[in-house]
């Protein structure tokens, strides 16, 4: 089994096959296994955007798409921080905030050769609306069986308390060090609050 790595390459970062990251597919493989029929909407968030949230997300995304052999879609809602496009070297002129406006999904959801479709994040902002975004996930859980959401911080957006509302759990992203256990704790308070199931955790090193 394989899982990724992101390496730079012309000055951006594309995903390569590379020998499996244990705790990445150790994810995976729970949430594999823990999500059926019904419960197939993961938000990936950490504490701050260094985390990685969005990288991590789309680790997680091909990994599924792997195990499980199934239809797997990685959303970026992280709209100010856009990076989920260019860990998959797709553009970013379209994306979820053409959707949020009232677009079509299928006409801006753009397929890999990892066998995940992904949804950029988009040129626009605002918040995001309860409404359509719950009309999107319905509409994406007719062709997909998972649904990643990389999402930004927790504490700090509204739209991933929303997101994480709408959801059927979390997964958060740490970097080694940087966390205490006061802020993890607040993390986990806050989805108690939302009723999102904490499903897992990954924490990475800091690259030198």
């Amino acid at each position: 089994m394989k899982a990724l790595e992101l390496k730079p390459q012309g000055g951006k970062q594309m995903i390569e096959a590379t020998q499996a990251d244990a705790a990445i597919m150790q994810v995976a493989a729970r949430l594999d296994a823990l999500l059926g029929r019904d419960k197939r909407v993961v938000v990936v968030t950490g504490y701050e955007e260094a985390d990685g949230a969005s990288l991590l997300a789309a680790q997680l995304s091909v990994a599924l798409a792997r195990l499980s052999e199934a239809p797997v879609v990685v959303v970026d809602a992280n709209r100010g921080a856009a990076a989920l496009h260019e860990y998959f070297q797709l553009p970013n002129a379209q994306g979820l905030s053409d959707v949020l406006a009232g677009g079509d999904e299928y006409d801006v959801l753009q397929e890999t050769p990892f066998g995940v479709a992904v949804l950029a994040a988009g040129e626009g902002s605002g918040p995001i609306a309860a409404l359509s975004a719950g009309r999107l996930l319905e509409k994406l859980k007719a062709r997909y069986r998972y649904i990643l959401i990389a999402a930004p911080p927790v504490l700090q957006s509204s739209d991933t308390v929303l997101l994480c509302g709408l959801s059927d759990g979390a997964v958060f992203s740490l970097l080694a060090g940087q966390r205490h256990v006061k802020e993890i704790k607040e993390m986990q308070k806050e989805l108690a609050r939302l009723e999102t199931p904490l499903l897992g955790a990954v924490m990475r090193e800091r690259k030198r």
